[in-house]
């Protein structure tokens, strides 16, 4: 098998997890356009153990930044009881920035820009750079960001698991054009005296110009698509916010809208960003019941049983010295079976700077040298993968 060498000194080990949360802020081209995200890593992020992946997208004339601010989508990603996940905010295209929703919104629907195939391509990147559990991939947004959402569940339904859109309603030509390639789960949030994006249709206050359909009528039409037939069923929490509940016999999936009275065209529970902006309800927090949401409903593992290798799939370093590396250190890992192995190396950005492995591999106990000639002091990443097992760890370079 040829390999690539590169000298790497690490002063961790690659097991020592990240202490704290991070942001960081990247891009990729995609059909032409230079596109861009800010990701947020919880602080339980290690590099090794797999994470739920939100996608949280803005509305019209946002930015991921006033996303992550408005919804402290962050916030709930660090401290959910239910277990951590990271989060993504994508950003948008044109002058203000919109998303291609169907039948709106601005710059993005005229211009039909592949707003489901950078999702998709989204998605990609990030599971090729981060340990993501690609069964528990969610999608939300804000107003045309939640627009998005829904298109995102009748064309992307094989990547992402399920859906909470805030204020924004399914936007295409007809029902016929939403073909989801298998049942998902949409849990929607609405406040009645929305006039953005009016509760009960028609042509919102916004800069869109866009006509709106009536909140009930797209959540009955998706329980109809995706034959939702028991309910709906109706409640209301201690403060008032109504929960309407559609669901399959299979129980293969649900459609839940959440209805408050007040906060009109905002984040349930979130940050008022502007003085004038309109003040958020609190009968209800969207990110504590759409977190529980999501992770009710993961993408079905519909695979075959895979039988255990008689070797189990493990990797470990080898250090030269207890928690220091001195020109180079080693990874090992074991395989079951032969099999086709690559290990990446990543900066900080997420950008690939160098492949050590790519080829088959005998079944049996392997050893790679890293060594770091060339390259600059710094925190990098690996990823080594295999059909069996996926493993990143953290290298940092102190010369």
């Amino acid at each position: 098998m040829k390999q690539r060498f590169i000298r790497v000194a690490v002063a961790l080990a690659l097991m020592v997890g990240i202490a704290a949360a991070e942001d960081i802020e990247n891009g990729f081209t995609y059909d032409g356009f230079e596109r861009t995200y800010l990701l947020h890593l919880p602080p339980s992020y290690n590099g090794q153990d797999s994470m739920p992946l939100v996608i949280a997208m803005h509305g019209g004339f946002g930015t991921s930044k006033n996303m992550a601010q408005m919804s402290r989508l962050s916030e709930k990603a660090d401290t959910a009881s239910e277990g951590s996940f990271i989060v993504v905010y994508p950003q948008g295209l044109g002058t203000f920035t919109t998303w291609n929703g169907g039948t709106c919104c601005g710059y993005a629907m005229n211009n039909n820009i592949d707003d489901v195939g950078f999702i998709s391509a989204l998605i990609d990147t990030l599971a090729a750079n981060y340990v993501v559990d690609t069964k528990k991939v969610y999608a939300t947004g804000m107003s045309n960001g939640g627009i998005m959402s829904h298109r995102l569940a009748c064309e992307l339904a094989d990547k992402i698991a399920a859906i909470g859109p805030v204020a924004g309603v399914l936007m295409i030509e007809d029902w016929d054009a939403c073909q989801p390639s298998r049942p998902i789960s949409i849990m929607h949030f609405h406040a009645r005296d929305d006039s953005n994006e009016p509760y009960y249709g028609g042509v919102g206050d916004g800069l869109s110009g866009a006509y709106f359909a009536e909140v009930d009528s797209v959540m009955e039409g998706w329980a109809r698509r995706l034959e939702c037939s028991i309910g709906p069923d109706t409640f209301y929490n201690d403060s008032g916010a109504l929960r309407q509940r559609w669901t399959r016999s299979d129980d293969s999936c649900e459609v839940v809208l959440w209805t408050t009275e007040d906060g009109k065209h905002s984040w349930p529970g979130g940050v008022k960003l502007r003085p004038n902006a309109d003040e958020p309800s609190k009968a209800i927090f969207a990110n504590d019941e759409m977190w529980k949401f999501f992770l009710a409903h993961p993408i079905p593992d519909d695979e075959p049983d895979i039988q255990e290798p008689t070797l189990p799939p493990s990797y470990e370093l080898d250090p030269v010295s207890p928690g220091v590396f001195a020109r180079s250190t080693t990874i090992s890992f074991s395989l079951g079976s032969r099999e086709n192995v690559t290990i990446k190396v990543f900066d900080v950005l997420g950008r690939e700077i160098a492949t050590v492995v790519d080829g088959v591999l005998d079944a049996g106990e392997h050893s790679v040298v890293l060594d770091a000639t060339g390259m600059q002091n710094g925190v990098y990443f690996y990823k080594l993968s295999s059909a069996s097992f996926t493993k990143t760890g953290r290298l940092v370079v102190l010369k």
